[in-house]
Parts: C-alpha cells; sequence; structure tokens
C-alpha cells in the first residue's frame, strides 16, 4: 500500500497542476495497475521456483521489497518521459499510451496471480 501511495504521488508530484489534469485519469489508471502488478510480483516471489523474468530488475530477486521500490521509480520516469515526449502536444496519444501500458501492466497481473494459484494447486497448498 506504501508503494502505491508513493507512486501516485511521484506520479503527480513530478507534473504542474495543469499537466497533471489533463492526465488525471489515466495516471491513476496506471498507478493502480502498477500497483496491482507490484503486489502481484511481491505475493509470486514468496513461493518456490518463482523469479522476476524482467531483466532491469530481476537482479533483485531475492529482495523482493527493493524489486517494488525500484520498479515504482522506473513508472515514474516511463510516465515522465510519455509526458514529456507527447503530452505537451499529443495528448491524446500520451492517454492512449498510458492506458496501454495500464493494459500490460494489468495482464501481467493476472499471469502472475495464475501462476501463483496453479503452482500452489498442483502442490495441494491452500492459499
Amino acid at each position: 500500500m506504501r508503494a502505491l501511495f508513493l507512486l501516485c504521488v511521484l506520479l503527480f508530484g513530478s507534473l504542474s497542476a495543469a499537466e497533471a489534469q489533463s492526465l488525471k485519469i489515466p495516471l491513476t489508471v496506471y498507478a493502480g495497475a502498477a500497483a496491482l502488478d507490484l503486489h502481484s510480483t511481491h505475493r509470486m516471489l514468496q513461493y518456490e521456483g518463482f523469479r522476476e523474468l524482467n531483466p532491469i530488475t530481476g537482479w533483485l530477486d531475492h529482495r523482493e521489497e527493493a524489486l517494488v521500490v525500484v520498479s515504482a521509480a522506473f513508472d515514474v520516469a516511463a510516465c515522465a518521459a510519455i509526458y514529456h515526449a507527447w503530452g505537451k502536444h499529443h495528448r491524446k496519444a500520451a492517454r492512449g499510451l498510458i492506458y496501454a501500458v495500464a493494459a500490460v501492466r494489468i495482464g501481467l497481473a493476472i499471469h502472475n496471480y495464475r501462476a501463483v494459484q496453479g503452482w500452489a494447486k498442483e502442490k495441494r497448498i491452500p492459499l
């Protein structure tokens, strides 16, 4: 929960009030999707046999909390880059890209939860 709060503060804090207003809903959706993905990754890494496949943060497999913090920092940087590249002059494109990336993050979270559920079912461990 703290990671979600930190992510939202950093996302909105990196933009001015007028800039953030036009991207408020897309950034909120993205922050929620990122938090869901980070939670699913953290939960998945609690079980044996799972590891982070992202090459940027994979080296933090054994330190789940650090992985969440580093991933949240990358999320902030990605949203700031999208805004500065397209947000000023191509707001619709920026909104669409943020929604698309949020959809990918939700897909990753669903994959992680299903992987843990399948593992637990195979091992006959109740979740």
